[in-house]
C-alpha cells in the first residue's frame, strides 16, 4: 500500500507544477531588456506567443514634473494567470519586467502610443514611468480599468494586442 502512495504524490505535484510558470527563452528580457514585435535576422514577424499592451500616454502630465527627463512603458508580471490558490512558480524581489517604448521630456506630443510586449501570459502592472532627480513618477494602466490585467495563454498564442486605459495613480506593486 506505502508503494502506491509515493508514485500518486509524484503523479499529482507533476500535473500540478505546469500550471503557472516563467518563459524559458534563450534571451533575457528582464528588467532593462527591451523587446520588439520582429526578429533582428531575418526581419520578419517574430512568431513567438506574446502578448503587446499599447496604451495612449499623456507625455505632458508625465514630463510636467521639475526635471523629468524620461517616461518609459513598462509591464510587470505580478501573479499568474489562473490566480490563488493555484500553485504558482513566480519570479519577485524584484519582480520580472519588460521595458517597452520610451519617450524624453519634455515631450513635444500631449499624447502618444506606447506599447509594451511580454513573452507570457499570466496578471500585469502595465505602467507609464517618468524617471526624476529624485525617483520616479508613475501612472498605472489596465483593460478596462481593472488591475492587474489578466493575460490568458490563448491570448499569448494569438499574440494579441490588448489596449490598456490609465487608471486613478501608481500601480501598487
Amino acid at each position: 500500500m506505502r508503494v502506491l502512495a509515493r508514485p500518486r504524490r509524484i503523479v499529482l505535484a507533476l500535473l500540478l507544477a505546469p500550471a503557472c510558470h516563467e518563459p524559458d527563452s534563450g534571451d533575457d528580457t528582464s528588467a532593462g531588456a527591451t523587446t520588439t514585435g520582429t526578429s533582428t535576422d531575418t526581419g520578419t514577424a517574430d512568431e513567438a506567443p506574446h502578448v503587446t499592451f499599447i496604451g495612449r500616454v499623456d507625455t505632458v502630465e508625465l514630463c510636467g514634473v521639475i526635471n523629468a527627463s524620461v517616461i518609459s512603458f513598462r509591464a510587470r508580471r505580478v501573479g499568474c494567470e489562473p490566480g490563488p490558490p493555484a500553485p504558482c512558480t513566480l519570479q519577485t524581489a524584484p519582480y520580472r519586467e519588460w521595458i517597452g517604448d520610451a519617450a524624453t521630456c519634455p515631450g513635444g506630443q500631449t499624447d502618444r502610443d506606447m506599447r509594451v510586449e511580454v513573452p507570457s501570459h499570466g496578471r500585469f502592472e502595465v505602467e507609464a514611468r517618468t524617471l526624476t532627480d529624485s525617483g520616479f513618477l508613475s501612472l498605472c494602466f489596465g483593460v478596462g480599468g481593472s488591475v492587474p490585467t489578466v493575460v490568458t495563454a490563448a491570448q499569448a498564442l494569438a499574440r494579441a494586442t490588448l489596449v490598456v486605459k490609465p487608471t486613478s495613480g501608481p500601480c501598487e506593486g
